[in-house]
Formats: C-alpha cells, structure tokens, sequence
C-alpha cells in the first residue's frame, strides 16, 4: 500500500535508493533528464551505458566527483562482502557496480488511470477541497454507487458465483480472473475428484510470469517492456562472452538461455540456497529444471523453468516445485555436499526472489 501511494517512483528511486542516491547528483544535467525520462517510461537503465554516453556527450562537469563517489562505493561493498565471508555467512557474489541495473519500482496490477486520479487527490487536497464531494474527482454518483455494491441491472442475470464475485470487487479485470479460475476449479473438481471437493486437500496456484507482466497493459507499454527485456538479454550476452573467453569456451544459444535464467536467480539455486558459479555452468552440472513437470505443462518458456543441480534435477522428477520442497526440505542431494534447503528458507527465498524482480516474477 505504501509503495502505492508514491506519486514519482523515479524521484524516490534517485533521492532515496541505497548507492543510486550518492552518485545520480553527479550525473551530467543532460543525463539525468533523458535517463530520469527512461526510467518514467519502465525502462531498465544499466550503469555502464549510462557512463559511457555521457562520456560521449561531452558535458560532463562533474564525471571526477561521479568516479570518486562510485569507487568508493564498490570498495565499501566489496569490504562488506568479505566480512561476510570471514565470519562465515553468504556473501553472495561480487558484482562490478559499474553493471548495476537501475530501474523504478511502479505498483502492479492497477488501472493505468489509478495514478493520476491520486495525483488529481492530492492537487484538489492542497488547495482545499474535498475530491469526495460533487464536482471532485473521487465523487460517486448513484449509479457508481450501485455498482460498487454489485447489484445487477435488470437486465443481468448473474449466477451465485458471479454475484459473489461481484460483491468482492468492482475492478473488472480482477473479476475476470477470478472467474476463469473459479470455472477452472469446477472442472478440476469434477475430472480429479469425481465431482466432491472434499476429496481434494490443496490447491497450489502457479502461475507464469508473462500473465502478471503484461496484463492490463496496451500495445505500447508492451512493446516497451519487450524492449526492455531486450536489453536485458543483450547485457547477459555480453557478460556471458567475456566470461566464456576467460575459461576458453564458446558460446552458443544453450548457454545464454542458462545464464539468463541465472541472471534472474542472482545465481543462486532456488532449491539448495547455494551460489553458483560461471565454473560450474561450464563443466556442465547444471540442469534447467521446470518449475511444474514439463509433462504436466508442455513448455520451455523461461518463465517456466529455472537452473539448478543436475542431481537436484533428479530428485524432483515429477513434482511441482512446492511438492519437491515439502517432501525432500533438509535431505542431502546425492554425490553433491550439500541438501535441499528448508521449506521456510525457500519461501523466503521466491519471495525476495519476487520483491527483486516484480513482475518478472517466475511463479514458484
């Protein structure tokens, strides 16, 4: 809710972000309009290209102060990265911060007018009116207010599932949703259980991230967000080359599709918590697992599948992510030193997995 009530993610994002704060001030003039205007724009900004093009803009005044700042910061982080290791705990893996991503946190799954009917709020609140009364924005006419209440016109007919749905929402896209699914769990009903619900304990909802990535959006803001995506995939792929230069390897389709699911991952196993290396990527001990069985889903879209052990691979066979981790939690995995992580720590890990990445959220 706080994060909804924030009326310029980007100005948030470059006044009170950890590291971005301390050297966006030093940004070129010319750099911080054009790459704050990105940003509005749900665009993924990466550090390193930003430097370089205002390098070659030629009006940076402050670029000695940026790389003093910068500097600074990467030798803090990589101080605080050793500590961790010497007192034993994960340090994760170091990072370059000229490679950092910088990118805005906007609230997902709202109308697209929501943000400015609360930018007009605020407007009509400094200057002393009331948006809930006539003439303000927030005003509910009769009829609005009958909807609200759900209430079918006399030319509706609703059924029982409807009407309650009805009564939960007015947002028309969460209503369709919900029943879609409330159809699709009449017919799991009816196939697995013979028609008795009572004979089904849980059901697990995974759902992939394309669906939560681009609905509600219209043709442009897709094609943004495809771009963006673009973007990414060039990064991975440079990074990917300069890597498999050092280890004398050649990169090929198979590998980028690997190095971006653990671009994703931040290059942690979702299921043993363990880091993992370009090294291990490369003696091939790695699998790409799918999240739900490829038997069950037929599909090999990233946002199916993630990257884990080979032998963690084969421990899951043909459950469900969350299947795996509730009966194997703490086991040790077969000729590997290590075991599957417990199920809170998993949790916990697909949920800063899911703070980190928003609506690039797999759907463990």
């Amino acid at each position: 809710m706080e994060e909804a009530l924030v009326l310029d993610p980007v100005k948030k994002l470059v006044e009170e972000e950890k590291r971005i704060k301390d050297f966006w001030k030093y940004f070129s003039a010319r750099g911080k309009k054009i790459f704050a205007a990105k940003l509005a724009r749900g665009e993924t900004l990466r550090l390193s290209e930003c430097i370089e093009k205002m390098q070659a803009w030629g009006d940076w005044e402050e670029e000695a102060q940026f790389h003093e700042v910068l500097n600074a910061l990467q030798d803090k982080e990589n101080k605080e990265k050793e500590d961790k290791k010497k007192s034993g705990k994960k340090a994760g893996k170091r990072r370059t911060l000229r490679n950092l991503k910088i990118q805005a946190e906007f609230p997902s799954g709202r109308a697209s007018y929501c943000r400015e009917i609360l930018k007009k709020t605020f407007e009509e609140a400094l200057a002393g009116t009331d948006s809930a009364r006539e003439g303000g924005c927030l005003y509910e006419t009769d009829e609005i207010r009958e909807r609200l209440l759900g209430r079918a016109s006399p030319t509706e007919t609703l059924d029982s599932t409807e009407k309650w749905i009805a009564n939960q929402t007015n947002n028309h896209m969460v209503r369709h949703r919900l029943l879609i699914f409330s159809r699709l769990l009449e017919d799991i009903v009816e196939e697995y259980a013979g028609g008795n619900a009572e004979n089904i304990g849980d059901v697990i909802i995974e759902v992939i991230r394309d669906l939560k990535e681009f609905s509600g959006l219209n043709s442009k803001e897709i094609g943004r967000r495809i771009n963006t995506n673009l973007e990414n995939f060039r990064s991975v792929v440079k990074e990917l080359e300069k890597e498999a230069h050092d280890a004398n390897k050649t990169v090929n389709g198979s590998l980028i599709r690997k190095v971006r699911l653990l671009e994703d991952q931040n290059f942690t196993c979702p299921y043993t918590g363990k880091e993992i290396s370009y090294n291990e990527l490369f003696d091939g001990i790695l699998d790409i697992e799918h999240i739900i069985p490829r038997s069950l889903r037929p599909s090999d879209a990233l946002n199916s599948c993630v990257m884990t052990f080979r032998a963690v691979n084969d421990m899951k066979g043909q459950r469900t992510a969350m299947q795996f981790m509730k009966e194997f939690a703490g086991k040790d995995v077969p000729g590997l030193n290590i075991q599957i992580q417990p199920l809170k720590d998993y949790q916990e890990w697909v949920k800063k997995h899911k703070s980190r990445y928003g609506s690039k959220y797999h759907g463990f």
